[in-house]
């Protein structure tokens, strides 16, 4: 058993107290076996000193990484691509901080692009395209969630069309238009973006700006599509909401200003309510576990 008192937090620096981790690891080989067997890592808190203290001694096991808003990769500018270096198996990365930049985050991804199938980033403080560029890496990417602090615009959105893996999930946080004509080209690039996924696609959430016609009637094409949460540029026909009804049978998460327009609500509604029903059933047989990692 590893045990670990740290000394009082409001004296003890964070790099000392992630070094004192680090240290003791490394001096008890069972607690370095233990880290090293760890598959994946769920950290919550103000825990920076933790990911300080244990990434030196991750290893090719570890396949998922999820940290919370209030804590981040550590103290070093390249704690993405050291993790890459260490882990090169990784499968599901989820970052709920905001990163100032996105360069070693771009260069991890491409390292990772045999084996990331999950890329969560909630927020980048700098605008720069780096999407584009790692998406051709991304070989069996399923899942893309980009949060409202990444900004994405028309080029980010063509790149993931031309993705070679087939997403399953696509969630974009801060579509962005830097001028009133840039709302054409959006819509052709996320019109473009849903055939390309639409045999895969079960996901669909597109938040910062209003979506024209063209990109609803994309949406009918993925008719594995169960959620779907976007806003419109136009005021819809009830069977352009309808439709979505028989295209995608499975469609039973969905935007609230569907009740505006459809003319057969009752059966959103009853979908619904199914849909709820089974996640109530699904929690109290599969009650979420929340720590470290296994």
């Amino acid at each position: 058993m590893l045990l670990w008192v740290p000394e009082d937090e409001d004296s003890d620096p964070f790099l000392e107290r992630g070094d004192q981790l680090c240290d003791l690891i490394s001096n008890d080989p069972r607690a370095e076996k233990s880290v090293k067997q760890l598959q994946s890592v769920v950290v919550t808190g103000q825990s920076d000193w933790l990911i300080h203290g244990l990434l030196p001694h991750f290893s090719s096991n570890l396949t998922a990484v999820r940290l919370s808003q209030d804590c981040s990769m550590g103290a070093s500018d390249t704690s993405f691509t050291d993790l890459s270096r260490q882990c090169p198996n990784l499968k599901s990365l989820s970052i709920n901080q905001t990163l100032a930049t996105s360069e070693d985050l771009e260069e991890a991804c491409k390292v990772w692009g045999d084996t990331l199938e999950r890329l969560d980033i909630a927020s980048i403080e700098d605008t720069r395209d780096w999407i584009s560029p790692i998406i051709p890496a991304m070989k069996v990417l399923k899942a893309l969630k980009l949060g409202s602090g990444c900004c994405v615009r028309a080029q980010e959105v063509k790149a993931i069309a031309l993705a070679a893996s087939p997403l399953e999930e696509i969630d974009l946080g801060d579509i962005y238009l830097s001028a009133a004509g840039d709302a054409d080209e959006m819509d052709q690039a996320l019109e473009s973006m849903i055939d390309a996924h639409s045999p895969t696609l079960h996901i669909l959430r597109l938040y910062g700006t209003d979506v024209g016609q063209p990109v609803m009637q994309s949406c009918k094409k993925a008719r594995s599509l169960h959620t779907i949460n976007l806003l419109l540029s136009y005021s819809p026909q009830a069977s352009g909401v309808d439709d979505l009804l028989d295209a995608c049978a499975g469609l039973d998460n969905f935007t609230g200003w569907f009740k505006d327009y459809s003319a057969r609500w009752g059966e959103w509604e009853a979908r619904r309510k199914t849909r709820g029903e089974a996640e109530q059933k699904r929690l109290r047989r599969d009650p979420t576990i929340y720590g470290l990692g296994t």
